[in-house]
């Protein structure tokens, strides 16, 4: 494939976490998918965009369209819910809590906020139990430093790139 392309992987008997907006399971490349859901916050799940986009990326399928890890399972937390605060690090924590007692081995937090002694313990944690835990590094810039989580020990900070492989331009750098 074009340079910078991601071969998908065998995902079956994975489990992988995805706090983010709430995910449309209707979606076709999610009809075959294998999603557990649950609502933080509000108690409502809000299907949004940006997570169901997401969880395609991760598990979705579809014609010519195929996520990173096929046939793993996916537990999304919908932490935002239909609130204008959602988001929150209680919500995160609790979101966090919930995929550690599911065995959720790799866990994806696509989201930035500020710093917070609560989420960096809860990270540090679940990083000494050996979980693998990735955070969006942030959409402020290439001047701005890595968004939290991404930022504390025990995270691996992401960013998105263009089908060439470049930086997405408004990606954190620092």
């Amino acid at each position: 494939g074009p340079r910078g392309s991601v071969q998908a992987a065998d995902g079956r008997g994975l489990r992988i976490g995805m706090i983010d907006t709430g995910v449309d399971a209707s979606h076709p490349a999610l009809r075959k998918a294998d999603l557990h859901l649950q609502a933080f916050g509000d108690d409502k799940l809000d299907p949004a965009p940006h997570g169901t986009a997401v969880a395609s990326l991760l598990v979705g399928e579809d014609k010519d369209f195929r996520g990173g890890a096929i046939g793993a399972s996916l537990y999304g937390a919908d932490v935002f819910g239909e609130s204008d605060t959602g988001g929150s690090a209680e919500e995160i924590v609790a979101a966090l809590s919930w995929m550690a007692a599911q065995d959720v081995r790799v866990i994806n937090i696509s989201l930035t906020g500020p710093q917070n002694r609560l989420l960096a313990a809860a990270v540090r944690r679940l990083a000494q139990q050996g979980r693998i835990l990735v955070g969006a590094a942030g959409n402020d810039g290439p001047a701005a430093p890595v968004g939290f989580p991404a930022a504390y020990e025990g995270m691996i900070a992401a960013t998105a790139v263009d089908s060439e492989g470049r930086i997405y331009v408004a990606a954190n750098r620092g």
